[in-house]
């Protein structure tokens, strides 16, 4: 099994909330789908919390961050969706760019 980044309090984490550890790629792959789900559900605020653990989980993985982005893009937190585009674009800078043109 494949180890990933521990995470366990990120910008994500509220007082009192359980933290997420990310500790396999099938915590990952779950709290994705997860995010996902709460993202095509509409629970932008929801969403964005769950995947911008993964994002932080993954902070080498230029997907993560523009799935992250694009939720708070989604969800108007503007200053959020710029942070986590500005690094997917910096991993990845043709793909992440064409892809949040695309986007937006």
């Amino acid at each position: 099994m494949q180890k990933t980044k521990n995470v366990a309090r990120s910008a994500h984490s509220s007082e009192g909330e359980t933290p997420v550890t990310a500790t396999t790629t099938q915590d990952i792959e779950r709290l994705t789908a997860e995010g996902m789900q709460l993202r095509s559900e509409r629970r932008l605020s929801d969403a964005g919390r769950v995947l911008g653990r993964v994002a932080d989980a993954l902070p080498d993985e230029w997907l993560a961050q523009y799935n992250a982005g694009a939720v708070f893009f989604e969800a108007s937190e503007l200053s959020e969706a710029i942070c986590y585009f500005e690094r997917a674009v910096a991993l990845n800078p043709t793909t992440a760019t064409y892809t949040i043109l695309a986007h937006t």
